[in-house]
């Protein structure tokens, strides 16, 4: 292996979005904005080449959630937040409910916060 030559298949460490973690995304996005009016979007900021579900909350950053193959789990399709916080394996509405839960307490962090900032005022 050479140092300016990323190793085959890891693309130097970087998780690559699959079809199929894509098609995973997507269905939670739909879910959130349709379910649970949420206003989510499926993006990506580099390239394309890994995707994520987008809520943004303002005056906080967004919260973001992930699709990819977990090694642990027998390289099995999982979603996770940021800072690489394993959710839930993406297979099932189970996974994709969990997923709903975590953007909720996210949000909940922010109208939490929001509440807070009025009350002091």
């Amino acid at each position: 292996m050479s140092f300016d030559k990323p190793r085959d298949g890891d693309e130097g460490g970087r998780r690559l979005t699959t079809d199929t973690a894509m098609a995973r995304l997507g269905v939670l996005d739909q879910a959130a904005r349709d379910g649970h009016r949420m206003r989510t979007e499926v993006t990506s900021v580099d390239g394309g080449q890994n995707y994520y579900v987008r809520l943004d909350r303002p005056g906080r950053a967004p919260a973001r959630v992930f699709c990819a193959p977990r090694a642990e789990e027998a390289g099995r399709l999982w979603f996770y937040g940021d800072g690489g916080a394993w959710i839930a394996e993406a297979s099932g509405g189970a996974g994709v409910t969990a997923a709903l839960a975590w953007l909720k307490d996210k949000a909940a962090e922010q109208a939490g916060g929001q509440a807070a900032e009025r009350v002091r005022m």
